[in-house]
């Protein structure tokens, strides 16, 4: 309590064994009124700032997670945090119609049925995740990109995070989104086809995956046309895949007896 608000690092050292060690700790402020306990520090709101592509090609992420008041979250509350990154086909401005498509990919193939490909997460997940002194974070990706990927190209990566706070047990959740272009030059083009504040209209909250997926702008970055259900065939590319939702019982096919399903997790069908 004597620590002024912020970052700081303090040092221990064994008296016995003369070893030191040090953490990296976030002291609240305890100024704010709005909570009933100063320590309480809600929420989670996170901020990716920049990509960097080394020479083993393994991107790096560098992000900065806070709770609502600002304060930085520990590393140890992330109880979740993973990143996907895309690259933008069809990078011109003259076609309306670009996709993500994912660097990080998986195959599924279930038995007697066609394997299909599917977007993905990067596999380092929190073993990727190192704490800098000034209270960012750096996220190293498991997997490189490809030896000929375009750095001209407009990027995209995209984060799925959890808090799991202290001070009162909740599960905060937040994604981020950062569209770049490796080589540092302005990107071309954004991929913007619908506002997730639009979807909300109606969902009141959009919460896809286990309620960690919140925003269309990462919803995207999987949801493209290099995805496919491996059990029905159908394509999850976003705008088919949604637009056919939201016909329902008026979809021709649903009309002429053919139902449309997606089956999810653990052969869950919708």
């Amino acid at each position: 309590t004597a620590l002024a608000a912020g970052v700081t690092t303090i040092t221990a050292t064994g008296i016995s064994s003369g070893k030191s060690a040090t953490a990296t700790l976030s002291v609240l402020s305890g100024n704010d009124g709005n909570f009933g306990n100063p320590l309480m520090s809600k929420g989670l709101e996170v901020t990716i700032t920049e990509v960097i592509i080394p020479e083993d090609l393994k991107p790096e992420v560098r992000f900065i997670a806070t709770s609502e008041l600002g304060e930085v979250v520990p590393l140890v509350e992330l109880t979740t945090a993973q990143f996907l990154i895309a690259y933008l086909e069809n990078d011109t401005p003259e076609y309306s119609s670009a996709a993500y498509a994912s660097y990080f990919t998986r195959t599924e193939a279930p038995e007697g049925l066609p394997s299909a490909t599917q977007a993905t997460y990067d596999g380092n997940g929190l073993n990727g995740l190192i704490a800098n002194d000034d209270g960012t974070y750096t996220y190293k990706c498991l997997s490189p990109l490809p030896a000929d990927y375009d750095p001209s190209e407009t990027h995209a990566v995209g984060g799925q995070f959890r808090r799991t706070s202290l001070f009162d047990g909740n599960v905060y959740v937040a994604n981020a989104v950062l569209e770049f272009r490796p080589d540092g030059n302005p990107i071309l083009q954004t991929r913007d086809i619908v506002a997730t504040a639009s979807c909300n209209d109606c969902h009141t909250r959009l919460s896809l995956h286990g309620d960690v997926r919140r925003d269309v702008r990462l919803c995207i970055l999987c949801h493209n046309p290099g995805s496919t259900d491996a059990n029905s065939g159908n394509t999850v590319d976003m705008p088919v895949m949604i637009h056919k939702i939201h016909m329902g019982a008026e979809l021709p096919s649903v009309q002429a007896g053919e139902p449309y399903q997606i089956i999810g997790y653990r052969d869950s069908v919708h």
